[in-house]
């Protein structure tokens, strides 16, 4: 080997080493990831929740499908080039019902029900609450609110409640 070569030889020998290490050194000192913490649900609904739905759909006698925690956007739709259309898509992106009828032969949303709890009361919940009323009474679906019973619900006053707001 002439002495040129030799000198190439071990700079590129020194220029491998260099990166080994280098990437040694990155890799301990990069953050490690926890591991995940998810698990899934034990439930998707809260008791009180449960309990409503129990009664939902005893009350529908499988007239209806029951949808549960829906997005507003999925059960609303903002037509492609509508003017403004990403301010209307953000008014409803994070917005959600807890309740859905829907019709069983064509899945078409029927009546969005909310099951209005304590935390209803406040200003921003009331507020909150408004501009979902708004938007399904501008979309054309049915909303249906119903405080929470501690007693429960009875099928009977939620097939009657259900009847007069989809006939109103």
């Amino acid at each position: 080997m002439t002495s040129a070569a030799g000198q190439w030889w071990v700079l590129g020998l020194l220029v491998l080493a260099a990166v080994v290490v280098a990437s040694a050194l990155r890799r301990m000192w990069r953050p490690r990831v926890p591991p995940s913490p998810y698990r899934p649900k034990v439930s998707l609904f809260s008791r009180d929740e449960r309990r409503f739905y129990d009664a939902l759909v005893q009350a529908t006698g499988g007239r209806f499908v029951v949808f549960a925690q829906m997005r507003l956007i999925d059960l609303v739709e903002v037509p492609r080039g509508v003017p403004g259309c990403p301010y209307w898509f953000g008014k409803v992106r994070h917005k959600h019902v807890d309740f859905v009828l829907c019709d069983p032969a064509t899945a078409a949303p029927v009546l969005a029900i909310e099951l209005d709890g304590a935390s209803h009361q406040s200003d921003l919940q009331q507020q909150r609450d408004a501009e979902k009323d708004e938007i399904l009474r501008q979309a054309g679906l049915p909303l249906l609110r119903i405080g929470t019973q501690k007693r429960g619900y009875t099928a009977k006053g939620l097939a009657a409640a259900i009847r007069a707001t989809i006939a109103a």
